[in-house]
C-alpha cells in the first residue's frame, strides 16, 4: 500500500510509505500546501480539494475518512466575492485553463482564506467572464469603481476628446488641451496640478477653465519674469476681461479689482491682506513652492485656500529631487486630505508609482510632447514677454524718443523735397524717403536692441534657471558680445562668439553635446548660428531676434538635427512696448508670407533684413513721441 491521504482540522494529509522526489515536487505546486514543523509531512488546504485529490491519484494514495467523501464531491462553480479591499476567486484548480486566468488577473493565494485573491477589478472581470464566475453584488460594485478609476487615469494622459469649451473663448485650443480642460473640470473638480511637459499648454489650458467656469476675479502667481507673458496671453484668451500685474510691496486697500490679477511669488505676502476673495486662484511654475516653510509657499498656501473655485497648478516638473516636494502643493489645491494628509510620506514615500496612479486617478494631467504632436510642426517659436529693468528702461524710453524724432524730421524732409503738400500724398512721401534711407538708421536701432536686450537681461536669466531646475540643457542666443558674455557668466555656461579660435568653438560645442555638468550654450548669433550641432538641448532662449525668419530658424536648425529625439522649442523674450514687439510681428507676418509661399517651413536666409528693418522705421514714423 504506497500510503494514504486523511483530512484533519481543516487539512489534507498526506502520509506515504515512501517519500519521493516526484511527489514531493507535486505537492509543492497545491496552493497553501506547508510541511510539518518536524518536516516529516506535507498538508494542504481542503478547499484544494480536486488539486490534492489528482495528486493522490496519480502517486497511488488512498484518500480515507471523510477525505474519501470529499474526493467524490462535484467540483464547485467558479465564484468571485469582495473581501475586504479584495477580490476573492474560488475556482477548480484541476483546470488549468482556469488557473492560468487567474494569473492573467493578478491574483495569489492567499492561505487565511484558502482562497485566491486580487486587487484590480477589471483584470478580475475579465477573469470571471472567461470562466463563467459567478460574481457577487459587492464585487460587481467594486468593479465598477475600479473600471472608472482606470477611465480617470487614462483620462489624464488624452491626447484628444470630443469635447468642446461652452464658453466664447479667444484662442483655439488643441485637441490634447481640450483633453485637460475637460479633466480637470469634470473629474477633478477644477482643483488639479496641470503637469504637461512644456509645450503642451498649460497656459492656455487655464485660462479656458477660468474662462469655462466663468471664475473672477481670478488671482494668477507665477515668477516675476512671467508677469507680463501671462497678461499677453490672458488678453488673448479672455478678450473683454479687465487685468492688472500688482508690483511692488507697498499695496493699499482698493474699492475695485481687475477680472485678472497677476503677481509674482515674491510680492504675494505683502498683498495677500489685501487681495479680494478669489474665484479661481492659479499657481504657475507650482514646483516653486515645494518647500513648506518658505514664506512662498506659506502665502501661496493661504490664498488658494480662500479661493471659491478652481485651485490649480502649473508645472512641467512637479518634483525636482523628492516625493516629499509635492505634498505642499497638494495642501495648496485643497486636496491633500485625499491622499492620507500629513501620513503622505509614510504613505507613498516607497511607492511612487502607486502616487503617480492616485494622483492621475483624480487630481494630476501629464501628457508628453511626442505623445500630442505627432501632426504638429517639429519646431515652434514661443514669444515670452518680462519686463524691463526700470533704470535701463528710462535710458531706452530716451533714446526711442531722439529716434522717433529724428525718424519723423527726415521723413518730413523727403516729403517736401518729394514736393508733396498734404493728405495720403504727404503720408507716401513720407513713408517712401523713410524706406529710401533705410540704412541710415541701423547704427540708432542697433543701439535701441541692445538697450532692450539689457534691459530683459536679469529676468531672462530668472527664466533660464527656473527651466534648468527641470534638469534638461538650454542653448542662449543674443547678437551683441557683451551680452554674451554676461549670458554665459550668469549662467555658468560654455560659449561661442566671435573673436574665438576655431579649436575653443569645437572645444565648447563638445563639452555641451557630450559632458552632463555642462548645462547650458551661449551663443552669438552671427557666429553660432551656422554649421554647429547642439542636439543635447531641445530648447532654446534667444534675447535679441534676427531680421528675418532665416535667421532666426538658423539658431533652432543647430538643435534640429539628426540625432534630435524631441521637438524643438524657441522661446523670444520680449520686452512690451519697446522695439522687440515690433520686430517679432514683422517678422511673424514674414515668416507666414514665406512658409505659405513655399508650401511648408523651408527657411530663406538670402533676405538681409532690409525690408523688416525699412518696416519698422515706417512703424517708428507713426508712433507718437
Amino acid at each position: 500500500m504506497p500510503g494514504e491521504v486523511r483530512l484533519t482540522d481543516g487539512r489534507f494529509h498526506f502520509h506515504p510509505e515512501q517519500w519521493t522526489q516526484a511527489l514531493t515536487t507535486a505537492i509543492t505546486l497545491i496552493p497553501g500546501r506547508r510541511i510539518s514543523r518536524d518536516f516529516t509531512t506535507w498538508s494542504a488546504p481542503a478547499s484544494q480539494v480536486h488539486a490534492v485529490r489528482d495528486t493522490a491519484h496519480a502517486h497511488g494514495l488512498t484518500p480515507v475518512g471523510m477525505a474519501r467523501i470529499l474526493f467524490h464531491q462535484a467540483p464547485e462553480p467558479p465564484t468571485v466575492r469582495r473581501n475586504g479591499g479584495t477580490y476573492e476567486l474560488r475556482f477548480d484548480y484541476r483546470d488549468q485553463t482556469l488557473a492560468a486566468a487567474a494569473a492573467a488577473a493578478g491574483a495569489r493565494w492567499f492561505e487565511p482564506a484558502h482562497s485566491w485573491v486580487a486587487t484590480n477589478g477589471t483584470r478580475v472581470h475579465a477573469w470571471a467572464a472567461l470562466a463563467g464566475a459567478a460574481i457577487d453584488p459587492a464585487a460587481l460594485a467594486a468593479m465598477a469603481d475600479d473600471q472608472d478609476r482606470e477611465n480617470r487615469i487614462r483620462a489624464s494622459a488624452a491626447a484628444t476628446t470630443d469635447w468642446h469649451p461652452t464658453q466664447p473663448l479667444g484662442i483655439e485650443l488643441y485637441p490634447e488641451q481640450r483633453a485637460g480642460v475637460q479633466y480637470v473640470i469634470q473629474i477633478a473638480g477644477c482643483r488639479a496640478i496641470i503637469g504637461d511637459e512644456p509645450g503642451v499648454g498649460k497656459t492656455a489650458q487655464a485660462l479656458a477653465i477660468i474662462n469655462e467656469t466663468e471664475s473672477v476675479p481670478a488671482i494668477i502667481v507665477v515668477p516675476g519674469s512671467l508677469k507680463l507673458n501671462w497678461q499677453r496671453e490672458a488678453a488673448r484668451a479672455l478678450p473683454g476681461r479687465s487685468i492688472e500685474i500688482l508690483r511692488g510691496r507697498k499695496p493699499a486697500d482698493r474699492l475695485l479689482w481687475p477680472d485678472i490679477i497677476i503677481l509674482n511669488y515674491e510680492i504675494l505676502q505683502a498683498w495677500l491682506p489685501y487681495l479680494p476673495t478669489p474665484a479661481a486662484v492659479i499657481g504657475d511654475e507650482f514646483h516653486m513652492i515645494k518647500n513648506p516653510g518658505t514664506q512662498r509657499t506659506q502665502a501661496t498656501i493661504t490664498l488658494m485656500s480662500r479661493s471659491t473655485g478652481p485651485r490649480l497648478g502649473l508645472t512641467g516638473t512637479t518634483v525636482l529631487n523628492d516625493l516629499m516636494e509635492l505634498q505642499p502643493q497638494l495642501e495648496a489645491i485643497g486636496v491633500l486630505d485625499e491622499y492620507a494628509g500629513r501620513k503622505f510620506g509614510a504613505t507613498y514615500k516607497a511607492t511612487p508609482l502607486k502616487l503617480n496612479a492616485d494622483l492621475r486617478a483624480r487630481h494630476y494631467v501629464r501628457r508628453l510632447k511626442k505623445d500630442v504632436w505627432a501632426d504638429a510642426p517639429d519646431r515652434r517659436w514661443i514669444p515670452v514677454y518680462v519686463e524691463g529693468d526700470p533704470a535701463i528702461m528710462e535710458e531706452y524710453r530716451r533714446a526711442e524718443h531722439d529716434m522717433i524724432t529724428h525718424v519723423q524730421e527726415k521723413a518730413r524732409t523727403a516729403a517736401i523735397k518729394a514736393g508733396a503738400t498734404a493728405g495720403e500724398a504727404w503720408a507716401r512721401a513720407q513713408e517712401a524717403g523713410i524706406r529710401a534711407s533705410a540704412a541710415e538708421f541701423l547704427v540708432a536701432i542697433t543701439h535701441l536692441k541692445q538697450l532692450a536686450a539689457r534691459a530683459k537681461l536679469e529676468a531672462s536669466v530668472d527664466f533660464a534657471k527656473t527651466f534648468l531646475q527641470t534638469g534638461e540643457k538650454l542653448g542662449v542666443y543674443a547678437w551683441h558680445t557683451t551680452i554674451v558674455d554676461q549670458l554665459a557668466e550668469q549662467l555658468r555656461a560654455v560659449k561661442v562668439q566671435g573673436g574665438m579660435t576655431d579649436a575653443a568653438k569645437d572645444a565648447a560645442v563638445r563639452a555641451f553635446q557630450t559632458a552632463k555638468d555642462v548645462r547650458v550654450f551661449v551663443g552669438q548669433i552671427a557666429t553660432a548660428g551656422l554649421g554647429l550641432t547642439l542636439t543635447a538641448a531641445s530648447k532654446a532662449m534667444i534675447l535679441e531676434q534676427g531680421w528675418t525668419p532665416g535667421i532666426m530658424d538658423q539658431v533652432l536648425d543647430r538643435h534640429h538635427r539628426r540625432g534630435q529625439e524631441h521637438d524643438v522649442v524657441g522661446w523670444l523674450m520680449l520686452v512690451d512696448g519697446t522695439i522687440d514687439t515690433d520686430i517679432y510681428d514683422l517678422i511673424q507676418a514674414k515668416r507666414k508670407v514665406v512658409d505659405q509661399t513655399t508650401d511648408g517651413f523651408e527657411r530663406h536666409t538670402e533676405d538681409t533684413g532690409g525690408t523688416v528693418l525699412a518696416d519698422l522705421l515706417v512703424r517708428l514714423l507713426k508712433r507718437d513721441k
